[in-house]
């Protein structure tokens, strides 16, 4: 019997069992707590009724059954709220008072602990003195409902004030979380600088997304009252980043854990070192055929590698989209964003993420954008593109007459343009098509290490990821990661000397192309 069609059986039902309460106790005070109890006992267990006419046999044997535990003393007493909280009369002494104080402090931990219909019921009837009837007109349900409620606080309450509870690490030592898309349609910056502002988001990912969690076992995890935690589900749920199970949350979006990011890293090692080495035992005319477009060696080391990433990225990508699919058609990438996409979580536990230094990546041909960039970590004091500057980017490429005085300011404060000329080299169509052939085989020992790094990551992906996100962890794995390896061949060049900065000048990591 489905959830719906249950609720209705018993609010039809709930005078009759109340008669039955009446009936069995005298007394209308215990015979509300029974009801109460008959009905919570109903509402657990009455989901496994497949056939709507076997429900009613079952309901009295339940009522049944509770009068018996009743009767026989086996259900403990719950405390009202409104005793819990009398003060007695007279001096109290020191040790007295300071008892009193654990068990009001326990008291209220307890009330932010319930969820919003249990705690708003509680609040109205014992804090602002409302009669039941009127809760129920309040919160539009039956004088029956509000009963039950009442019920289910009491006992919810006397239970969490005896148990010890045991916030998570997270309460006091948040992960830092960042949020990231991939689309036809680019990401969400205003997204993107939320989550990077606020760890609360993040961390409720975090928590929620190896098994459903319900609202109380995210505060306790959390350390946050529900009263404030309940918004931020209500949001992530209403974008798509949280689905619900029942009453728990799951999260709807893989995310690359430290752990993933550390595994992934490892698998990585061996296959950039060496394809580190074999990059850097190559020779190319680059010097002796273009060596006039570059102000110093050290820029034609890192030009050399921004072209060879650029058309290895490339390659890489057609085996990605034929091994893992294509972007994606629904999901939270299009509800935000609209069009093909993925997004997907990074997590780290420490505040700063050590995930990818390449500070941004933009790879397209010449057919589409004529800028290609790539902000490497170690080219970051003498470049620094964002996508914003292209316009102008592209205006000197064709010729720095054409620039705007506010344009040509700023390239010339930016060191891409200065003493009439750029800074950084511009290609024809044809050159560019000749600087690939003349790079083969650079591009080849990069574009087979990106792509077996992808593999490798797509499946630690998936394995670290659980079931119901898995076939989008494993795409996101292998693309993403795809990306992160070319940092890490970037470091490991670095590291053994075939790129330097000692004496970089100009702008090492873009080009433009022209036709």
């Amino acid at each position: 019997m489905d959830r719906k069609k249950l609720d209705e059986i018993i609010t039809e039902n709930m005078r009759t069992v109340l008669g039955f309460a009446l009936t069995r106790l005298g007394n209308v005070h215990e015979a509300e707590e029974l009801a109460s109890d008959i009905i919570y006992r109903l509402l657990r267990s009455a989901e496994n009724i497949r056939d709507d006419g076997r429900f009613y046999a079952y309901m009295r044997r339940v009522a049944e059954n509770a009068y018996v535990d009743r009767m026989r003393g086996k259900r403990r007493q719950t405390v009202e709220l409104s005793e819990a909280e009398d003060v007695p009369d007279g001096d109290v002494g020191p040790q007295s008072a300071l008892v009193r104080r654990e068990e009001l402090g326990l008291l209220r931990r307890e009330l932010a602990m319930l969820t919003e219909r249990y705690r708003r019921a509680t609040v109205m009837y014992y804090i602002e003195g409302m009669s039941c009837a009127r809760i129920a007109a309040e919160m539009n349900v039956s004088t029956e409902t509000v009963k039950y409620l009442l019920f289910r606080a009491r006992k919810l309450i006397s239970e969490g004030m005896n148990m010890e509870r045991l916030y998570g690490e997270r309460s006091y030592r948040p992960d830092a979380f960042e949020i990231d898309f991939w689309g036809e349609n680019g990401g969400n910056d205003e997204e993107y600088r939320e989550f990077r502002r606020r760890k609360l988001k993040g961390n409720i990912l975090l928590a929620a997304y190896y098994g459903a969690v319900a609202p109380d076992e995210l505060g306790v995890e959390l350390g946050v009252s529900l009263p404030y935690l309940e918004d931020e589900l209500r949001l992530l749920t209403e974008r798509g980043y949280l689905v619900r199970r029942g009453e728990k949350y799951l999260t709807n979006i893989p995310i690359f854990t430290a752990d993933c990011t550390e595994a992934a890293d490892r698998a990585f090692g061996t296959l950039v070192k060496d394809a580190a080495a074999r990059y850097a035992a190559l020779h190319d005319g680059l010097a002796e055929r273009f060596g006039e477009r570059f102000e110093s060696a050290s820029q034609r080391g890192w030009q050399r590698l921004l072209l060879c990433l650029h058309f290895a990225l490339i390659e890489s990508s057609t085996v990605r989209a034929e091994r893992y699919g294509q972007l994606p058609e629904n999901g939270v990438y299009s509800k935000l964003c609209g069009g093909r996409g993925i997004v997907w979580g990074r997590s780290a536990r420490d505040s700063e993420h050590s995930s990818c230094r390449i500070y941004g990546i933009y790879n397209d041909g010449p057919l589409g954008d004529e800028i290609i960039a790539m902000n490497f970590a170690q080219t970051l004091d003498v470049q620094h593109y964002q996508s914003d500057m292209f316009g102008a980017i592209s205006a000197a490429a064709e010729s720095i007459d054409g620039l705007s005085s506010g344009q040509l300011e700023m390239l010339e404060r930016l060191g891409y343009v200065g003493g009439g000329r750029t800074h950084f080299p511009v290609w024809t169509e044809s050159e560019y098509n000749e600087l690939r052939e003349l790079l083969a085989d650079g591009i080849s020992v990069l574009s087979e290490c990106l792509i077996a790094c992808s593999e490798r990551a797509a499946g630690i992906s998936a394995d670290l990821a659980p079931e119901h996100i898995r076939a989008e962890a494993e795409f996101a794995g292998a693309n993403v990661y795809g990306f992160v390896a070319a940092e890490r061949l970037t470091d490991a060049l670095f590291e053994i000397g075939a790129l330097d900065t000692e004496h970089l000048t100009g702008i090492p990591a873009l080009c433009a192309v022209t036709k």
